[in-house]
This record gives structure tokens, C-alpha cells and sequence, in this order.
């Protein structure tokens, strides 16, 4: 099977992958090593559980990618946009079936405490995002 990817999107962005886990699986849900997200995870930006009935797909293949934006100046907003426009790219690519975004540079969900502070240099903003790609026996 052929995998077209954008590669060149993710060139000319900050966007930069450090890990890519992959392997192959019948069923779409089934974690891999690294990825800390369930099935059944609540709070868990954009992780779904992914139906296998009547998805055409004889098998999957499910990746983590690790990365980070480099260089970081210290504007989540733009960062958790970028990761949001990387994880549509992927979601248009013809063979995949399904793209979570696992983790963000930021802690946006309803449980966390929001602190820092308004001087605060440039850090790191590390994310992971879950992407499944579904095959066919003719694939």
C-alpha cells in the first residue's frame, strides 16, 4: 500500500516529529505502547472510540506520533492551532480513518488549574497525536 502524506506541510510548519509508534491491528481502538489514552478515556482531547462494524476496512494501522512545535515562543494559542490544522491535514489524506489528538502543550480540560506567569519565557509545546489508517486485503 501507498501512503501519501504532505510531507511538505510538515516541513515549511514548526511542526517537528520526534517518535512515530506504529502497528498493525484488526481492531482499530487497540492501544500501542506510549499511547496513554483508552478506549473508554474521558478528558482526553479528540480520542473517540472508533466503531468496527461495517467500516469496510479489513485492518488497520495505528500510529503515535510524538512532537513538539520548534521553535516555541510561548503562544499556546497559535501552537494548539497549528496542532489542530496538522491533525485536519492528516484527517484528509484518502486512507486514514481516524485522527485523535491525544495530548496538547496545554491542559485545556474542565479538571485542570490554570496558573503561570505573564513573564514567562518560551518552553516546550510537546503534543502526540493518534492517527488510523484503514486497509483492505487489495490495498
Amino acid at each position: 500500500m501507498q501512503w501519501k502524506c504532505p510531507i511538505h506541510w510538515i516541513i515549511t510548519r514548526p511542526i517537528k516529529l520526534d517518535e512515530i509508534i506504529w502497528t498493525a491491528a484488526a481492531d482499530p481502538n487497540k492501544q500501542i505502547s506510549g499511547d496513554t489514552a483508552t478506549a473508554n478515556s474521558q478528558g482526553v482531547v479528540g480520542y473517540s472510540n472508533i466503531g468496527t462494524k461495517d467500516t469496510g476496512y479489513d485492518y488497520y494501522q495505528i500510529a503515535l506520533m510524538n512532537g513538539d512545535i520548534s521553535p516555541f515562543d510561548g503562544d499556546y494559542r497559535n501552537a494548539l492551532d497549528m496542532i489542530n490544522r496538522f491533525a485536519e491535514t492528516l484527517k484528509n489524506i484518502t486512507s486514514v480513518y481516524n485522527v485523535s489528538i491525544v495530548s496538547l502543550p496545554l491542559d485545556i480540560s474542565s479538571h485542570a488549574n490554570l496558573q503561570g506567569a505573564s513573564n514567562a519565557g518560551p518552553g516546550t509545546a510537546k503534543f502526540s497525536v493518534r492517527i488510523v489508517m484503514g486497509l483492505t486485503h487489495e490495498s
